[in-house]
């Protein structure tokens, strides 16, 4: 019930799983709507080299194929810091659009490195990134990067189910939730 994963691999009529998030394939193509309307002709997808990370890649490049769009497979070995060719590839794509679909740490080694070279790059993420997470790692190297979300605002009480979780995750002890507390409070 309720997987934290928007994983395509997920969405099969035979599996016993009950889902609520959002799908990647939604959440790219809200991007490529966006990003598609700014005049770039191609976007470097950051994913990771192994079923489910080139699956996303897959994801990423129809909804850009859908307009007329080019998607540059960036693959990054998972649970490992990324490498300076693997940077290098990023810069070589030749592109000034950077869509993450990899968690915070990956993703925060890219940001840290391509800030560096003080290249003009525009930064997307999937919300599968950890919003909080990242923020906490990269610091202000966060600036600018737009990142898709499948829960509303965790401070927006305006919101019933936001007021109603921040109420329970209160009254439990537990400090102020973020994005990802709040889709499990939801999910629970």
């Amino acid at each position: 019930i309720a997987p934290f994963s928007g994983s395509d691999a997920l969405r099969k009529p035979e599996l016993p799983v009950f889902l609520l998030r959002a799908s990647y394939e939604q959440e790219f193509e809200k991007l490529a709507s966006y990003w598609a309307t700014m005049g770039f002709s191609s976007a470097a997808i950051l994913h990771y080299d192994d079923e489910v990370g080139k699956q996303n890649f897959e994801t990423a490049k129809k909804a850009l194929l859908k307009r007329n769009k080019v998607a540059v497979s960036i693959p990054i070995k998972r649970n490992q810091p990324v490498t300076a060719k693997e940077i290098g590839a990023i810069s070589a794509a030749g592109t000034s659009v950077i869509i993450n679909t990899m968690l915070y740490a990956a993703f925060t080694d890219v940001l840290k490195a391509l800030r560096r070279t003080d290249s003009p790059y525009m930064y997307y993420s999937l919300s599968f990134v950890g919003a909080t997470q990242l923020v906490d790692s990269a610091k202000s190297d966060t600036a600018g990067v737009i990142m898709a979300h499948v829960v509303p605002h965790p401070t927006n009480r305006n919101v019933a189910v936001v007021a109603e979780c921040a109420t329970a995750v209160k009254s439990a002890g537990y400090p102020e939730m973020g994005f990802a507390g709040l889709e499990s409070c939801i999910a629970a």
